[in-house]
């Protein structure tokens, strides 16, 4: 049972229930834009999903984290143990792998848990190690110092004006 809806030109998501023996159903969200050309990306994406499956074993039940150039998030039910919940992430990243194999995004439901990720070919939004989030810091390095040095400046002028105020009371 496949479902392609046209969200926007050149763009479509793909919609599909599959059903597996130890997991219930799944539910499967393929972004259409094809990752096929960025080199390293499947096993980009292979290592992503392992580390989620590891990951949402100690988060107790909850997953997310930026590596290398995916986004990913995992997830299970309350109800879920927490091997089990490794387990049923790890087979839904077995399933993203198939199912999603060249899309940029791809989301997984399987009965007990979720898991997702977005490719970002260039970068993760918000990440601080590159180019934009170094000049803001640098900038903000830079207002600091500043800051100070004004700071500074004004205490020694008060103090200044502080001495010449007693020059002046000798005087009388």
């Amino acid at each position: 049972l496949t479902w392609h809806f046209h969200t926007a030109p050149h763009n479509h998501h793909n919609y599909k229930l599959l059903e597996t023996s130890e997991h219930g159903f799944i539910h499967k969200i393929c972004d259409g834009a094809t990752a096929e050309t960025f080199t390293g990306f499947e096993e980009m994406r292979t290592e992503a999903l392992i580390a989620a499956a590891a990951g949402v074993v100690d988060g107790h039940g909850f997953y997310e984290e930026s590596y290398k150039l995916l986004h990913v998030v995992a997830q299970c039910d309350g109800h879920v143990e927490a091997c089990d919940c490794g387990e049923c992430v790890g087979a839904a990243a077995a399933a993203a792998e198939e199912e999603c194999r060249w899309s940029i995004a791809g989301q997984i439901y399987l009965e007990g848990c979720y898991v997702g990720y977005t490719y970002y070919p260039h970068e993760i939004p918000g990440d601080s190690y590159h180019e934009e989030g170094t000049k803001a810091n640098t900038g903000k390095s830079l207002a600091i110092v500043v800051g100070g040095v004004a700071a500074l400046v004004f205490v020694a002028i008060f103090f200044m004006f502080l001495k010449s105020l007693r020059k002046k009371g000798d005087d009388c």
